[in-house]
């Protein structure tokens, strides 16, 4: 049973990895645009916001479900079959 824990904490780690390179990029790529959005409609500036923090929160969330199965419930694989909240 415990080779299986592994296994679900190794994809879970996996995707946290590219997740994690993934925000980076979309945090760069919106510093890069807050520099260049002088002449860019209001609402297209209120979508690029609005867009990062929905990115936020989902990085949030993932990186709390990592610690949740990785830290706090480890020595019980039963509970990494139920859902956190």
């Amino acid at each position: 049973m415990v080779l299986h824990v592994y296994t679900f904490l190794g994809g879970l780690i996996e995707g946290i990895v590219v997740s994690n390179i993934l925000f980076g990029l979309v945090i760069a790529q919106f510093y890069t645009y807050t520099h260049h959005w002088k002449r860019d409609p209001m609402w297209l500036k209120c979508l690029a916001v609005a867009l990062v923090l929905a990115e936020t929160t989902n990085t949030v969330f993932a990186q709390r479900v990592q610690y949740v199965h990785s830290v706090l419930v480890l020595d019980d694989p039963v509970d990494l079959t139920i859902v956190d909240w």
